[in-house]
């Protein structure tokens, strides 16, 4: 008889096994691997954006003397869409660049597109890796601690300790995203082009679409005019 549970356990694993090789009718959903993708929560992470396009645009340019022409939001704009175009102005003309007003023969022209995504059904969204040991952990050392220690209260300190250490490192992942395309062409040459994406909170939709397409509840595409 003491050697049922062997035998259960042995008979357990050969049929997941036998499941894990065996034939279905779809296929299994799998994970990424784990990345990291940014969350805009500030006009400074505009700037932060900006400055970095700026720098690879000017990479792409090389030649510092060409003139660079950064395409003006249309009429209706966004808050993102009017401060992007300032923050880039800037950012290009700091790092050297000959940014001028209007197109001219030879130079290059710098245009963004902005895409605001939501998510309505996600479905299962792990939390961050080390969540549960960290809460298991946590049981673990308070139950020792009540049971072993004259002044268990310090069992919190520790755990205080780790979250003021990461409680800056992580924000809270919204079903609200934004695709930003920054491109410089030259004529019908598309010269660079960078897309990146970022998370925002769904209370910050109208920093990213026009007031035209806010209101018709429509993803906007920012273009430069």
């Amino acid at each position: 008889m003491k050697s049922l549970p062997l035998l259960l356990l042995g008979a357990s694993v050969a049929t997941l096994t036998a499941c894990s090789t065996g034939r279905v009718q779809a296929p299994y959903a799998t994970t990424y691997p784990a990345t990291e993708q940014r969350k805009m929560q500030a006009a400074h992470h505009w700037d932060v954006l900006a400055q970095y396009e700026a720098g690879r645009i000017l990479s792409a340019v090389k030649d510092h003397t060409r003139p660079i022409y950064v395409e003006r939001p249309g009429a209706g704009a966004s808050p993102f869409a009017l401060a992007y175009h300032e923050m880039l102005t800037e950012h290009l003309v700091d790092g050297g660049g000959l940014v001028v007003t209007r197109p001219m023969a030879g130079g290059v022209q710098v245009s963004y597109d902005t895409q605001v995504l939501t998510h309505r059904d996600r479905g299962y969204t792990q939390p961050t890796p080390g969540t549960y040991t960290l809460i298991g952990g946590t049981a673990l050392l308070a139950g020792y601690a009540a049971q072993n220690w004259a002044n268990p209260e310090l069992a919190l300190f520790p755990v205080l300790l780790g979250a003021d250490i990461f409680s800056g490192s992580h924000a809270v992942r919204g079903p609200t995203e934004v695709i930003i395309t920054t491109r410089v062409t030259k004529g019908n040459l598309v010269v660079a082009s960078d897309t990146d994406q970022f998370y925002f909170n769904a209370g910050d939709m109208d920093h990213y679409m026009n007031r035209v397409a806010l209101h018709q509840g429509q993803v906007f595409k920012v273009v430069g005019q």
